[in-house]
């Protein structure tokens, strides 16, 4: 796969992922990506609830595998044995990103 195809299909999956998680979270009062109110410093941004914001750091190894048809997958890392005992070329590589997440306050801090 070519770096541009694999950079595209892979920043598109982690929107998704975080798009999707955007959308599941709100029942636990977790909010992904949200935009700070303010900083004390870069390194501890203040949250819309008035917590510390904090970041998930991810640091995935995936593999690209060219499919017969020309068209290319990319998913985490794992390994596969191809019918009778052959192996099957796969670029590995890894990619690591960090998203920012603002946890509810705790029912004591309410009180």
């Amino acid at each position: 796969m070519e770096l541009d195809k694999f950079v595209t299909k892979t920043l598109l999956m982690i929107s998704k992922g975080v798009y999707d998680a955007q959308n599941s979270s709100p029942e636990y009062g977790v909010k992904v990506n949200e935009l700070p109110i303010t900083s004390f410093s870069r390194n501890d941004p203040l949250s819309q609830n008035g917590t510390f914001m904090q970041n998930v750091t991810f640091d995935v190894a995936i593999t690209t595998e060219e499919v017969s048809e020309g068209d290319a997958k990319i998913s985490v890392l794992g390994l596969s044995l191809g019918k009778n005992g052959s192996f099957t070329d796969v670029y590995s590589s890894r990619i690591k990103f960090t998203i920012p997440l603002s946890f509810p306050r705790s029912s004591l801090d309410k009180q």
